[in-house]
């Protein structure tokens, strides 16, 4: 099991954490039974755990010495520089039944797109319930078996161990193929739409008639 340090965070507001995260470290709540500490933890720690751990996989927090069971909650971005700016971890316990938002990992090759199919991804994650201990990384999906331009894959059609249940409607479709569009297809789409300036003066017409008419009616 991953493990990430982490420190009570004494000092709050805007300026503690700017001053933090210029220090290389990132404020962070835990929220567990009700309750919520404030706490720190190193950019750098943070950036190795979340690569390998996502969203969905336990994580040993070791909170000064003591240590706890975290999911990633949630996390926080700056919008301009998009960097990590805050991070929400979820207390949880041993053979506690959660729910949890989990990524498709699409494998394989399809067979239609090899045949000049369109593969369309629909879904790129799904919301899980399991238990803590068997909460997945990711959920594979193969699209080898996409055969043919009529194929997909729905949600009822995904192979989880039977300890995860997948919370979506059965028969989403999750990825599928397309027919190879023809060249008067594309021809179609990339040619711009004809001008026709007679329109415009039609319109302008119309425009100018009607607003003759209100004037006389006004007087």
């Amino acid at each position: 099991m991953l493990e990430l340090k982490a420190k009570i965070r004494e000092k709050l507001g805007s300026k503690a954490s700017n001053k933090l995260r210029s220090e290389g470290f990132l404020p962070a709540v835990v929220y567990s039974q009700g309750k919520s500490n404030s706490i720190t933890v190193e950019r750098k720690n943070f950036d190795q755990v979340f690569k390998k751990a996502g969203e969905s996989s336990i994580i040993s927090l070791d909170l000064d010495g003591k240590k706890e069971l975290v999911l990633i909650y949630d996390i926080a971005h700056d919008p301009i520089s998009d960097l990590l700016t805050h991070i929400d971890f979820l207390g949880v316990r041993a053979g506690e039944i959660i729910k949890a938002r989990v990524p498709l990992e699409f494998v394989g090759v399809a067979e239609a797109e090899k045949a000049g199919g369109i593969l369309i991804k629909n879904i790129h994650e799904v919301e899980i319930e399991a238990k803590v201990e068997s909460l997945p990384y990711s959920i594979p999906i193969d699209i080898s078996v996409l055969k043919s331009f009529e194929d997909n894959i729905l949600i009822k059609d995904i192979q989880t161990n039977s300890d995860v249940k997948i919370l979506e409607t059965p028969t989403l479709v999750v990825v599928g193929m397309a027919s190879p569009r023809t060249e008067a297809e594309i021809a179609e789409i990339e040619q711009p739409a004809e001008f026709k300036p007679e329109e415009i003066k039609v319109e302008s017409e119309e425009k100018r008639a009607a607003k003759e008419e209100q004037q006389v009616s006004e007087e």
